[in-house]
């Protein structure tokens, strides 16, 4: 027993009852546990709060090549969720960005500053999006092309080795092709 409040109760078998505020590599503790220095939880650890609905799990900021919450018992502690800045949130897979959603709600795929509500951005160009049907492997891809700057559909067959055949173009100009991979025209289509 250390402290007066526990006097006269049975401490457990190879326990203590501590009175007070616990400091681990500190001089002084606020809290009922402060540990200063590394720690390391071989089991279950549970964090609740019993007496107010506010309780935490606090963590520093972090990056996105060491998240402040990741999963490092593989070897992926590069994988995880970190604050970027005030407000904003981010994920990381190998150390690299791939969800940003910002103090505004904005929600950024491959980017960590959308502009808009939802922004998909892809470093080469690409299909970026991808509507897959239930139960099969085949359905719509959509992306965008950095050479010419025009907006590709394509569908995607069936089958071990499926094929992306595209279907619509929309040109930076404004310009259709349907069934065509270059719009010349305002409408150009291809049987």
């Amino acid at each position: 027993h250390i402290g007066s409040t526990y006097q006269g109760i049975s401490a457990p078998t190879n326990g203590l009852f501590v009175d007070g505020n616990v400091g681990i590599g500190a001089t002084t503790s606020s809290n009922k546990l402060d540990v200063w220095g590394n720690a390391r939880v071989a089991g279950t650890l549970t964090v609740d709060s019993t007496i107010t609905p506010t309780g935490q799990f606090l963590a520093i900021d972090g990056s996105k090549s060491a998240p402040s919450y990741s999963f490092a018992s593989s070897g992926n502690g590069d994988n995880g969720m970190y604050l970027p800045s005030a407000n904003a949130l981010s994920f990381a897979t190998a150390g690299n960005d791939v969800l940003t959603i910002t103090a505004g709600g904005n929600v950024g795929i491959g980017t960590t500053s959308p502009e808009y509500q939802l922004t998909v951005k892809e470093g080469t160009a690409g299909k970026q999006i991808y509507f897959r049907q239930s139960l099969a492997d085949n359905g719509w891809l959509l992306g965008t092309a950095n050479a010419d700057g025009a907006l590709h559909f394509y569908r995607r067959g069936e089958g071990a080795s499926p094929t992306d055949n595209e279907r619509l173009t929309i040109s930076a100009g404004g310009n259709v092709g349907i069934g065509l991979t270059t719009a010349n025209s305002q409408l150009s289509i291809s049987n």
